[in-house]
């Protein structure tokens, strides 16, 4: 399968490799096939690079394929892997400490994994150094995972590149300027339109909390792709429910249910503040909760790096995301299909019923986080459930006893 890329400037093959393909070891073919193009790409050039992900690409359709470095992992237990609408994806497995494995998972290597389920992928990204599980009756490697954004959680910046300061810039142009140094490619399922005014970041401070930031002044969570890029989307529920759970029903196995107050407002007030004097107020924007009349629990907020055109969205974002925590179901299936035969998955939405947990009518739920496990070759899935449209900035409209 073949695909194109449009440098942004400045680019190696090495580091096209990385953001086409995920492997930096396709460098050379795509240096093959572009002969005219130079190092240090120059901004615009068009790259063809075929070898580019695509509907083509063979992909396994083991029940459950796990590959390092390309080799394929057939003995493991004890696999579980956390994908979130709004976090980054991790992954877990137990394989045996013998030779053949310590030559794979050697100490500081940050292998490249692939996780594919059924032909589907499902994650894509690097091995953390194994931990030694040396008992006298058990030696095994345990071994933890990221995505590839994974690695912007703690990493900041190259001390070379300070000072970092963007004005009138789109979220786009930001996320890619920090993310190109780390060969993370980045992916905008939900467009942006405006720009920030001027935002800069710190030394020292990290490279996903800072676009986290950014990205819920407009609307937008940040996870990954299946496939290792950065992903920034609205964290809407898409398309139809995938999945009528009930107590006390196959294959519901376990429900949880859990209320947390503590961020719960009766308004959000977002602030713009006046450049004149301190304390004024240059533009603010007020969202009532229409589910707390009763009380009155007020919560303010500056928004410095935006627009007064852009305050509305950013409060609705953040009265919103409160009903995230508000109300949290966790529901342990004995299965990791959903209704529709398909591997469940974060933003699909899931109707529930309990009446024992408050919920006496089927209510639908939006999956925010989905955890695949596999322990003595069973299957099974947690699926933490929120109400929906709260990471759009959407307040319910009712409540799942209402």
């Amino acid at each position: 399968m073949s695909g194109t890329y449009k440098a942004r400037g400045g680019e190696s093959w090495d580091l096209v490799a990385r953001q086409t393909t995920g492997n930096d070891t396709d460098a050379a073919a795509i240096k093959r096939a572009n002969p005219a193009v130079q190092e240090p790409i120059a901004a615009g050039t068009v790259i063809q690079v075929p070898m580019a992900r695509g509907p083509s690409e063979v992909v396994s359709t083991e029940a459950l394929d796990i590959r390092v470095e390309g080799t394929r992992i057939g003995t493991f237990d004890n696999f579980e892997l956390a994908l979130a609408i709004d976090a980054i994806s991790k992954c877990a497995f137990s394989v045996p400490n013998e030779p053949e494995t310590r030559e794979i998972f050697i100490p500081l290597g940050s292998q490249r994994i692939t996780v594919d389920h059924l032909g589907d992928r499902l994650f894509t990204g690097r091995c953390e150094s194994p931990r030694l599980n040396n008992d006298p009756s058990t030696k095994i490697l345990d071994i933890s995972c990221y995505s590839n954004p994974g690695v912007l959680e703690l990493c900041t910046p190259s001390i070379e590149k300070f000072p970092l300061e963007w004005k009138d810039a789109l979220l786009e142009q930001i996320t890619e300027d920090l993310c190109g140094e780390h060969g993370i490619a980045v992916l905008f399922a939900t467009p942006t339109s405006a720009r920030f005014k001027r935002v800069d970041i710190e030394p020292g401070q990290g490279i996903l909390p800072f676009l986290s930031r950014l990205a819920s002044q407009r609307g937008l969570v940040i996870s990954d792709s299946a496939f290792g890029e950065l992903l920034l989307h609205g964290g809407e529920g898409a398309g139809e429910v995938v999945s009528f759970l009930e107590n006390g029903k196959h294959p519901t196995a376990a429900i949880t249910v859990s209320f947390d107050e503590s961020r719960y407002y009766s308004s959000v007030t977002g602030i713009v503040p006046a450049k004149s004097r301190k304390w004024a107020l240059g533009a603010k924007f007020t969202v009532k909760n229409p589910h707390a009349t009763d009380v009155v629990r007020a919560y303010s907020f500056d928004a410095e790096d935006i627009d007064k055109g852009e305050l509305e969205k950013a409060t609705n974002s953040v009265a919103g995301r409160m009903f995230a925590e508000l109300v949290s179901c966790n529901v342990n299936v004995a299965t990791w299909q959903n209704d529709l035969g398909k591997t469940y998955q974060p933003g699909q939405l899931v109707s529930l019923k309990s009446e024992e947990d408050f919920i006496p009518e089927p209510f639908e739920f939006l999956a925010a986080m989905v955890t695949l496990k596999r322990s003595a070759g069973v299957h099974s899935a947690s699926l933490n459930l929120v109400l929906p449209g709260v990471y759009s900035g959407t307040i319910p409209e009712r409540m799942p006893w209402q």
